[in-house]
C-alpha cells in the first residue's frame, strides 16, 4: 500500500511539479539523448495517472475489506440461527 499512500500524500500536498521534478533528476544518465521535454512529459504522466490509480486503488481495497467484513459477519449470524 506504499506506492498509493505516495500519490495520495503528493496529491494532497499538491507536490505534483516538484515530484515530477524529482523524477525526472532520477532519470538515468545513459538514457540522456531524451529531450527534458519529454521526460518531464513522461514524468507528470506518471504522477497524474499515480494518483488516480492509487485513488482507484484504496477505493477498491475499502470496498473489498467492507464486503468481505458483511460476508464473514452474515456468515456467523447464518451459522447460529440453524
Amino acid at each position: 500500500m506504499a506506492p498509493p499512500i505516495f500519490f495520495l500524500s503528493v496529491q494532497h500536498f499538491h507536490l505534483e511539479v516538484q515530484t515530477s521534478e524529482w523524477l525526472v533528476s532520477q532519470w538515468p544518465r545513459s538514457l540522456g539523448e531524451i529531450a527534458l521535454e519529454d521526460r518531464r512529459m513522461a514524468a507528470d504522466m506518471l504522477v497524474t495517472y499515480g494518483e488516480w490509480a492509487a485513488a482507484n486503488a484504496l477505493t477498491f481495497a475499502a470496498v473489498g475489506w467492507s464486503v468481505l467484513f458483511l460476508f464473514r459477519m452474515l456468515k456467523r449470524s447464518g451459522a447460529r440461527d440453524d
